[in-house]
C-alpha cells in the first residue's frame, strides 16, 4: 500500500480479483480550493477506524475477502506532465478490465474522471452517469474540474452522459450550454420524479461508468469539498442512484471525487464517502467486470438512448439532449 496505509476496508490482495480499487491523489485541475489530493489516504484510514458505522461497513464486506486488490495511489511525480499521471490511470484501468475486473477510483479532483473514461471507450461503447451539483461543461483549453465533462462527451466510445444533482447558483450559466448526447437532472426532479425514473435514461445492456462528486450530497451530509451547494441530494438517494443504474447495466467503473478533507467537520464527508465507496465495491463485484453477461439492450449494446426515454410523462425531452427541468414541462431556455 502506499506510504503504509491500510487497504481500504482492508480488502488488499487477491489472486484474481473482481474489484480493483486505486487511488490517485491529484488535485491540480481545482483551482478554487485544492485538498482532494488528500482524499485518498483519508478515505483509507477513515474505512479502518474503530467507530460503529466504519466496523459495520467493513463486517458487511466480508464476503469480498479474496475478491479485491488495492492497487494504491497513482500520484503526480515531481517534473513530469500530468500527462504521465494519466497513463498510470489508464494502465491501472485496462488491466483491470482485461482480467475481467471493475475499478473503483479515490480522488482526487473531478478532472481524474477523464483518462478512466477515455480508457474505457477504448473498449467499446460506454455509458456514464455523473451524480454532481455542477455540470462541468464550462468551456476552456485545460482539463479541469470544471471542463471534464464536456471533453468526456468527445471521446471516442462514449454513447450517453445522464448528469444528476445539478441545482445551484450555477443553474442559468449551464442551462445555456446545449450539449447533445447528454441528459441533465436537477435535484429537485431527482426527488420529484425518484431515482429509477433518473436510470432510465441510461441504456439498458450496455457498459456503464459512474462519476460521484461528493458534491451532489447536501453540505449537511457532506461538507467537506470544494463547492458545496446547498439543496443536494440525501445520502439514500444517491444510493439508489446507484443501485438502479447498475440493475440491467454493466457496471464497469465507479469514482468518488472532491472529497476535500480540510474542508470536512466532524468527519462527516469521510463518513458518507466511505457508505458510498461501500456500496460502489458490492455493485462493481456483483457486475463482475466487463465479462459479466447483462441482460441484451432492446437496440443492441452500446446504444444511444431515446431522449426522454424512461422518463415520467410531462418532462421535457428534446431530440439532442434531454433536459428534466424543475418544474417538469417547462420550456428548454434558449441557446
Amino acid at each position: 500500500m502506499t506510504r503504509g496505509l491500510p487497504a481500504l476496508f482492508g480488502l488488499a490482495r487477491a489472486a484474481a480479483p473482481r474489484v480493483v480499487v486505486c487511488g490517485v491523489a491529484w488535485d491540480g485541475g481545482n483551482g478554487v480550493a485544492p485538498g482532494a489530493r488528500g482524499a485518498p489516504a483519508a478515505l483509507r484510514l477513515h474505512a479502518a477506524g474503530d467507530g460503529a458505522l466504519e466496523r459495520a461497513l467493513r463486517g458487511s464486506l466480508a464476503p469480498l475477502r479474496g475478491a479485491v486488490a488495492d492497487a494504491g495511489d497513482v500520484e503526480p511525480v515531481p517534473g513530469e506532465p500530468r500527462a504521465w499521471m494519466d497513463r498510470r490511470i489508464e494502465e491501472v484501468c485496462g488491466a483491470a478490465w482485461g482480467a475481467g475486473a471493475g475499478v473503483l477510483l479515490l480522488g482526487g479532483d473531478h478532472s481524474v474522471t477523464h483518462a478512466a473514461v477515455r480508457r474505457a471507450g477504448e473498449d467499446g461503447p460506454v455509458a456514464l452517469l455523473w451524480l454532481d451539483a455542477h455540470t462541468d461543461t464550462a468551456e476552456g483549453p485545460a482539463l479541469t474540474h470544471k471542463t471534464v465533462a464536456r471533453a468526456l462527451l468527445g471521446l471516442p466510445g462514449v454513447t450517453a452522459l445522464v448528469q444528476a444533482g445539478f441545482r445551484g447558483y450555477t443553474l442559468d450559466d449551464e442551462l445555456g450550454r446545449p450539449l447533445a448526447g447528454r441528459t441533465v437532472v436537477t435535484a429537485a426532479d431527482v426527488r420529484r420524479h425518484g431515482p429509477r425514473a433518473v436510470a432510465g435514461f441510461l441504456p439498458r445492456g450496455t457498459r456503464l461508468y459512474v462519476s460521484v462528486d461528493i458534491d451532489v450530497l447536501d453540505p449537511s451530509v457532506a461538507p467537506g469539498t470544494a463547492t458545496p451547494v446547498p439543496g443536494g441530494l440525501t445520502l439514500d438517494e444517491v444510493l439508489a442512484l446507484l443501485r438502479h443504474a447498475a440493475d440491467g447495466r454493466r457496471l464497469i467503473g465507479c469514482d468518488l471525487v472532491e472529497v476535500n478533507p480540510g474542508r470536512d467537520s466532524g468527519a462527516r464527508t469521510l463518513q458518507a464517502g466511505c457508505v458510498l465507496l461501500r456500496e460502489a465495491m458490492l455493485l462493481l463485484a456483483a457486475s463482475g467486470g466487463p465479462r459479466a453477461e447483462v441482460n441484451a439492450p432492446a437496440r443492441g449494446a452500446g446504444a444511444r438512448p431515446r431522449a426522454g426515454e424512461g422518463a415520467p410523462d410531462g418532462v421535457l425531452r428534446d431530440a439532442a439532449e434531454a433536459w428534466i427541468l424543475e418544474p417538469a414541462g417547462a420550456e428548454r431556455p434558449p441557446g
